[in-house]
């Protein structure tokens, strides 16, 4: 909490369409470790925010799209984030990765100075590894800050508890920390009308 008592806001998001996700099941187990760390957290589906492709035209001619509005508008609403996300192809969802192109877009900086960790769960042994440096690349870009720690899930076929808890220990201790971390940042609840 901060001095006035508020508990940090924080954005969960999964940059998963599918309904059985990995990384959808990795991200509440993630908001139940941002809750307990005292966390108020806001836990987002992508699909509630369908949004075209990017095209520039398209944004000249009407503006933003109501997915990217209502994206924009959680994202405003929160201190930091915390996102899960598979790897397509080595890289980041283009799915997910156009949702942060639109809302990148238009006169509000939702990005700007607020805090993220990063997770990723995969069906090989590379636990999403190889996306997270160019979604931390892509972020960076966008002038948030990236909490140093991470958490990837290697086989996540086998990962998980009929319940969605995660089957190791340790990688529940790794979430946890990842949690903690996150809401322990100073950055985390510096005052948006200052900037300080």
């Amino acid at each position: 909490m901060d001095e006035a008592g508020r508990k940090p806001r924080v954005l969960a998001l999964a940059g998963s369409l599918r309904r059985e996700s990995f990384n959808k099941k990795l991200i509440r187990c993630g908001a139940e470790a941002l809750r307990a760390a005292g966390a108020e957290v806001d836990l987002l589906e992508l699909e509630e925010v369908a949004m075209p492709l990017y095209d520039g035209d398209l944004e000249s001619e009407k503006g933003l799209p109501p997915g990217a509005v209502a994206f924009k508008r959680r994202l405003a609403l929160a201190d930091g984030f915390m996102f899960a996300s598979p790897e397509y192809n080595f890289s980041i969802p283009g799915t997910f990765k156009n949702a942060i192109d639109w809302a990148s877009r238009g006169e509000e900086d939702v990005f700007s100075g607020k805090v993220a960790a990063l997770m990723a769960a995969s069906p090989g042994g590379a636990g999403g590894m190889r996306m997270i440096p160019h979604l931390r690349q892509v972020l960076t870009a966008l002038d948030v800050w990236l909490v140093p720690s991470q958490v990837t899930v290697a086989k996540a076929a086998e990962a998980f508890n009929p319940d969605g808890s995660l089957a190791s220990a340790h990688t529940a201790k790794q979430v946890k920390e990842l949690a903690e971390r996150l809401v322990a940042e100073p950055r985390l609840l510096r005052s948006k009308e200052t900037g300080l």
